[in-house]
């Protein structure tokens, strides 16, 4: 038995917008995870009169949806829940573009993420942003989509963050997860970043040394140089834009798929990895 669940997505679901309403408005940057639990609690409750098993549930996701399981994971919400997870191509946020693994998820910088998108949108006030309508907003998210960097800017702003409903990031729930009832696989593509060719279909024609240049982690310019020296090593077939972009994806999707992997296993929590 399969089944599908939508949620919130983009600034209906990930938008903190307490930078305009206040405390009512705290955890707004994750209700898309609310969304989500909701449906898995529900699932739970109701898929024997589908002909499924509710002692049997594999949930599954797969970018946004990978990190936002990683969320939901870590910080227990699946237990009960679900008997496996599947990771795919996501944990946690695009960590390895910030160059630091706890400044991305905090309160502060949703609302940072916010104050920012909201001046594009040209909204003021919580006033302002409820006397919108749904076509309205999304009229102005598509042209901010098509005068914005999707990969450095957009996606970066629309992915959970610390909050009463997940008060740690993954890699720091991981550690103090101990759940070993839950089988999880986690994986990743052979060419992450293949992907951002439907937006960008010039993304790789840059050099790898551009990407060293944008991936954070690589603080001086002898590891940047290190970093580019590897990939023309390991990938001497590969057009250099190429080597770029598997060293951005790298950086995104496969270290923190076996960072996370990793810490999983020490736990002892039954765990496999994938390329795909």
């Amino acid at each position: 038995v399969f089944v599908s669940l939508n949620y919130r997505l983009g600034i209906f679901g990930w938008l903190d917008v307490s930078v305009l309403g206040g405390e009512e408005y705290r955890g707004s940057h994750s209700h898309g995870l609310l969304d989500q639990i909701t449906a898995l609690r529900w699932i739970k409750d109701n898929i024997a009169s589908f002909g499924g098993d509710a002692n049997n549930i594999t949930v599954m996701g797969e970018s946004a949806g990978s990190i936002d399981l990683s969320w939901l994971l870590s910080n227990g919400h699946l237990k009960g829940i679900a008997k496996r997870v599947v990771l795919m191509s996501g944990i946690a946020g695009l960590i390895g573009l910030s160059g630091d693994l706890s400044h991305g998820f905090t309160e502060e910088y949703s609302q940072q993420d916010a104050k920012g998108l909201l001046e594009k949108l040209d909204i003021r006030s919580m006033e302002d942003l409820l006397l919108r309508s749904t076509k309205d907003l999304m009229d102005k998210m598509v042209g901010i989509v098509r005068n914005t960097d999707t990969l450095f800017y957009m996606d970066s702003i629309f992915w959970p963050r610390v909050s009463d409903f997940t008060p740690v990031d993954p890699f720091r729930a991981v550690e103090q997860y101990n759940d070993t009832d839950i089988e999880v696989i986690i994986g990743y593509t052979g060419y992450e970043m293949g992907l951002w060719l439907t937006w960008d279909e010039n993304l790789d024609q840059h050099s790898s040394d551009w990407a060293a240049g944008k991936i954070q982690d690589f603080k001086t310019d002898e590891t940047k140089r290190s970093a580019t020296s590897l990939y023309e090593t390991v990938l001497p077939l590969e057009p250099d834009g190429r080597r770029a972009l598997h060293m951005i994806g790298d950086s995104i999707f496969v270290a923190p798929s076996l960072w996370f992997a990793e810490k999983l296993a020490e736990k002892n929590v039954p765990t496999w990895v994938f390329q795909f």
